[in-house]
């Protein structure tokens, strides 16, 4: 997996491609506690060029959406693949993370 950042308007955006899974994952991780120690805690991922994303990968978000919330900020995805949708609808995480079709509109959320 790999990822570009860019940042604007108070949020970081983490653009993603490749899967999400186990074995890569450290260097999003890492990316994202510099950003907390930054005090950068509005956080956009962009997933679309996500394939898959395995159970470390659902547990990455999770706790990137629980540390930033209590940093301060917030986590917002943006526009899910259809297979990681479909991973998201059934394990119900679509009612936990708020997900939008635009980075564009998930900054606007943040108020």
């Amino acid at each position: 997996m790999q990822f570009t950042r860019t940042e604007t308007q108070g949020a970081v955006v983490l653009t993603l491609s490749g899967e999400i899974e186990m074995y890569n994952i450290g260097p999003v991780k890492a990316e994202v506690q510099k950003l907390i120690a930054e005090k950068k805690v509005r956080l956009v991922l962009n997933m679309q060029e996500v394939p898959f994303i395995d159970s470390t990968g659902i547990g990455m978000v999770l706790f990137f959406q629980k540390t930033l919330k209590e940093a301060g900020g917030g986590l917002k995805l943006v526009k899910l693949s259809p297979s990681v949708e479909q991973v998201f609808r059934l394990t119900r995480l679509i009612q936990i993370v708020q997900i939008f079709e635009s980075d564009e509109a998930a900054i606007a959320a943040f108020g």
